[in-house]
């Protein structure tokens, strides 16, 4: 069984019932945080202002379709979305719902299923966490780039280096500072263009 690995839940279902054994099944599974919404508009309010690792949709909603509102939390929201629909179903709304990365899955559903198919979720949510981690340093290495590429434009423009001198320049005082190259390079841009 899951152990806290789904922290926050959001669960889309208009039936009390159906929503309170799902609940049940949640607060076994120790998730610790379970917000149930009876239709998509109120639940796509929640999701701008909280975050969830999950939005459960279960299928289907008297007022508008589970699919649709499935595919719009996927398309606005960083949480995994497990939608739940009738086994006849199951097929031709998978094909619908697969390319906006929703796990989808027939019903009735086993509690052993259900136990499956989050820990797809929590796998897929490490995968997510690891590429937002390593998107993040790509975004830090190419501001940083940006940075010492404008530091050096400054030393070949005010001090007539070329590009290759102008590296090494920052290189050198930076090993020499004992400090990283985007100090130097911000010193360098604070110095040229204060003046």
């Amino acid at each position: 069984m899951i152990d806290t690995l789904i922290r926050r839940a959001i669960l889309i279902c208009d039936s009390k019932k159906t929503a309170e054994s799902y609940r049940d099944i949640f607060l076994k599974m120790k998730v610790e945080k379970i917000l149930v919404c009876s239709g998509g508009n109120e639940a796509c309010e929640r999701l701008v202002d909280e975050e969830f690792d999950i939005a459960v949709v279960n299928a289907p909603l008297k007022k508008e379709s589970a699919e649709e509102i499935a595919i719009h939390i996927a398309e606005k929201n960083s949480c995994q979305v497990l939608l739940m629909v009738r086994n006849e179903y199951l097929e031709e709304v998978r094909s619908h719902t697969r390319d906006y990365g929703i796990i989808t899955v027939g019903k009735p559903i086993h509690v052993n299923e259900l136990n499956l198919a989050l820990d797809y979720v929590y796998v897929f949510q490490r995968r997510m966490a690891f590429i937002k981690n390593e998107n993040k340093k790509l975004l830090k290495k190419i501001n940083e780039m940006k940075v010492i590429n404008q530091a050096k434009l400054l030393l070949i423009e005010k001090e007539g280096l070329n590009e290759e001198e102008a590296h090494k320049k920052i290189e050198r005082m930076a090993m020499n500072d004992r400090v990283s190259r985007m100090m130097v390079a911000k010193e360098i841009i604070y110095r040229y263009e204060t003046l």
